[in-house]
């Protein structure tokens, strides 16, 4: 999916939180060189079979 592209995962510390009640990780967030994710948060919910992922980001080098 990202051959090709300046994407990479956006994994912070290169850690994934799991984004799903089993604890598998299948909610992915990428980033490049221009756009940086700076925090996130996985709050646990059950509206869902996933949780929501909130990221910030910051646009520029």
């Amino acid at each position: 999916m990202t051959d090709g592209t300046d994407l990479r995962n956006t994994a912070i510390g290169g850690e994934q939180y799991p984004t799903r009640s089993d604890g598998t990780s299948t909610d992915w967030v990428f980033g490049s060189d221009g756009v940086l994710v700076t925090d996130y948060d996985v709050p646990e919910s059950d509206a869902s079979d996933h949780y929501p992922v909130a990221v910030t980001v910051r646009i520029g080098r």
